[in-house]
């Protein structure tokens, strides 16, 4: 009896040592006045909060939200502090939290020399809206007042989409300034072939946007027939389909064949959907490339599936 009561002791007092030691630490925590502000947790949750169009939106943050140092954190933290609505009394305007997270997005590419890094990583990709959309036109307008043209605005800006795309497009093609190389970025822009960029997924088409894609469908230049499905792919009809799968089997020029497959995602239906997939089995088995996009179908139908919400 002595001896099991003797084997017990240690183990009930290694216990009693843990518990001391865990409210030591607490009791530590406490007196230094370490505390999460309220929108901060120690788990992945997600943080709400209004939109400049007041529509609530729920977001989660990467575990780099939580942490004191390392990338993204300052500017995250800038955006959770700053103002989303003018406070009473003051003067000026208040940056919408749209065009911040377009700065915040815009800078950190910068530095990363990447139009895909940190806002995928963090869930800032999800907020943007058109005053996203502005913010990135503003770059690149001022960068064509400096004689550049700003690739990674332009690829953004093609991302957030929305009007302010439109409209800073339809200017570009009107005006006479418009440089062939800048005329070369957006074509590729609207046809989703620019290299590292983002393809279209919003962009409503306006009646000088109808009639470029209208004049640049039957240009000998395959950039321009690029443009023209790109845009095509922006109109849900059935006239719109049947033009795209022209260019997609007909075309001569991979670069337009591929452009058509991307529109597809944007206006497809199931029966689109259907074929896409039948290709991709092909591919996979044979590889059977007839149309020269085996290595895009995966991609392609799984855009086109999610903007149909089905599998």
């Amino acid at each position: 009896m002595s001896h099991h009561q003797t084997d017990v002791k240690p183990s009930h007092n290694k216990l009693l040592s843990a518990a001391l030691v865990c409210t030591g630490f607490a009791i530590g925590y406490a007196a230094l006045g370490v505390v999460r502000k309220p929108h901060e947790s120690s788990s992945n949750t997600a943080t709400k909060w209004k939109s400049p169009a007041s529509k609530e939106k729920e977001i989660e943050l990467a575990d780099s939200r939580d942490q004191s140092s390392g990338p993204g954190r300052e500017p995250l933290t800038a955006i959770d502090s700053a103002p989303t609505s003018e406070p009473n009394g003051s003067e000026g305007p208040v940056q919408s939290r749209g065009r911040l997270v377009g700065e915040v997005i815009y800078e950190a590419a910068i530095r990363a020399g990447d139009p895909h890094a940190y806002g995928r990583v963090v869930g800032l990709y999800d907020e943007m809206d058109e005053d996203t959309t502005e913010y990135f036109v503003a770059k690149y307008t001022d960068a064509l007042k400096k004689g550049a043209v700003d690739e990674l605005a332009m690829k953004l800006a093609c991302f957030s989409g929305g009007r302010p795309l439109s409209d800073l497009i339809t200017e570009r093609l009107k005006s006479p300034t418009t440089s062939n190389e800048e005329l070369e970025t957006i074509k590729l822009a609207i046809g989703g072939v620019l290299p590292k960029g983002y393809r279209i997924t919003s962009m409503p088409l306006n009646s000088d946007l109808r009639q470029f894609m209208t004049t640049l469908s039957t240009s000998s230049e395959p950039i321009d027939r690029v443009a023209s499905v790109g845009l095509m792919g922006h109109e849900s009809t059935d006239e719109s389909r049947a033009r795209i799968m022209s260019a997609l089997k007909e075309d001569s020029d991979i670069r337009v064949r591929t452009a058509a497959l991307w529109a597809l995602t944007n206006c497809g239906t199931p029966t689109e959907l259907q074929m896409l997939k039948v290709w991709s089995r092909q591919y996979r088995m044979s590889r059977d490339d007839a149309y020269g996009i085996g290595k895009e179908l995966a991609s392609a139908i799984i855009a086109l599936q999610r903007r149909l919400r089905v599998k």
